[in-house]
C-alpha cells in the first residue's frame, strides 16, 4: 500500500533553486542535461523560472539554449505561463528571444488571449512585430480578435491591425 507522500511530486534541488530564484545555487547544480529536464507535469526549468518570475534565471536558460517552445502536459509553453502569471517583462523577453506567439495549448488557446484580457497593448504590439496571428481560434471557436471586437477595445484593435 502506498502512503500519501508517495503520490506527491518532490522538486529536485535544481528545480528548487529555480523556483526560489537562487541563481548561485542554480549555477552550481546546472549541467547541459538540465536543458532537457522535465518535472512530473512536463514542465521544463524554463516553465518553472517563469512561474517564479525569475527574470535572471529565464535569461540564463535562454542563453544556455533551452527550448523556448517546450510544452508541458497542458501543451502550454513558457510564454503561455508568463502571460497567465502576469509576468509581462518575462513574456517580452521570451518573444524577443524567438518564442512562438502562435503556440496553442490543449484548448487551442494562444498566449495573445491573456494579453488581450489584461489589455497589455505594449506586449501585444511586440507580439505583432514577431508574427502573432490575432485570428487564431481556440477549440471553442473564439479568437483574441473576437474578444477585442466584442468588448470594443479600440486601442488593442489598433495595435493588432497595425
Amino acid at each position: 500500500m502506498n502512503g500519501p507522500d508517495e503520490e506527491l511530486y518532490h522538486h529536485t534541488e535544481l528545480e528548487t533553486a529555480v523556483l526560489r530564484g537562487n541563481r548561485e545555487r542554480f549555477r552550481e547544480l546546472f549541467d547541459k542535461s538540465a536543458l532537457d529536464h522535465r518535472s512530473d507535469n512536463g514542465s521544463t526549468l524554463l516553465h518553472k523560472a517563469v512561474v517564479a518570475g525569475s527574470d535572471g534565471i529565464v535569461k540564463e536558460l535562454i542563453e544556455r539554449g533551452i527550448d523556448l517552445d517546450a510544452e508541458n502536459e497542458a501543451e502550454q509553453t513558457p510564454l503561455h505561463i508568463a502571460v497567465k502569471e502576469g509576468h509581462e517583462s518575462i513574456a517580452a523577453t521570451l518573444v524577443e528571444a524567438g518564442a512562438d506567439p502562435n503556440a496553442q495549448d490543449t484548448n487551442g488557446v494562444v498566449p495573445l488571449f491573456e494579453v488581450v484580457y489584461r489589455n497589455q497593448t505594449d506586449l501585444a504590439e511586440l507580439m505583432v512585430e514577431h508574427g502573432v496571428d490575432p485570428g487564431i481560434e481556440s477549440d471553442g471557436g473564439v479568437s483574441p480578435l473576437d474578444i477585442v471586437e466584442e468588448h470594443d477595445m479600440v486601442e488593442m484593435r489598433d495595435v493588432l491591425f497595425q
